[in-house]
């Protein structure tokens, strides 16, 4: 997916990505990190989805949740563990 970066993300300050390369290796790539058991069709209504630009760093700042101000509704979270994009190997 580097080859898809289309400037300095230090100059920048956010990763700029170009999701619609037209490189067909580039799409490829793109593809199997993201959604590798998409249709290049499907794979590309989902890239349009996308912006080009993410922050270039994580914030510093403490960002835990904290129960008494995360707000009223419960959160169930699961874990598909036959998802490759979550597995811990």
């Amino acid at each position: 997916m580097t080859r898809a970066l289309v400037a300095d993300p230090a100059v920048l300050g956010v990763a700029r990505i170009n999701w619609r390369s037209a490189d067909q290796s580039v799409f490829d790539g793109i593809r199997q990190c993201l959604a590798g058991d998409f249709t290049d069709e499907a794979a590309r209504r989902q890239l349009n989805m996308l912006e080009p630009d993410e922050p270039a760093s994580i914030p510093l700042a403490d960002a835990r949740g904290d129960a008494d101000t995360w707000g009223r509704i419960p959160r169930t979270y699961s874990t598909d563990l036959n998802c490759w994009r979550s597995s811990p190997n």
